[in-house]
């Protein structure tokens, strides 16, 4: 294997903007409890997700690679430690 390509890196919801949702994503106003119980808004944690996957998936890959090779769409300020950011524009 020569890499990996982390797609839909963040939490989402199936929903359509015409059923009164948010598009794919999670309504930026819902609350999500962190494991020391603070409460944050969807709006500041969306893309930590994809953070800590890119993290995990670097972890996993240098038990079987020198140089793990991984992209993902996400964004996340620290990101670019484990992999590369890639645009499908």
């Amino acid at each position: 294997m020569g890499g990996i390509w982390l797609d839909m890196s963040e939490p989402s919801m199936h929903r359509t903007r015409d059923a009164g949702g948010f598009g794919n994503n999670i309504d930026p106003a819902a609350v999500h409890t962190l494991d020391n119980g603070i409460k944050v808004r969807n709006s500041q944690v969306h893309n930590l997700y994809a953070y800590y996957e890119a993290m995990t998936t670097y972890e996993a890959l240098k038990g079987v690679m020198d140089k793990p090779f991984i992209l993902t769409r996400a964004g996340y300020p620290g990101i670019q430690k484990t992999c590369g950011h890639m645009d499908r524009r």
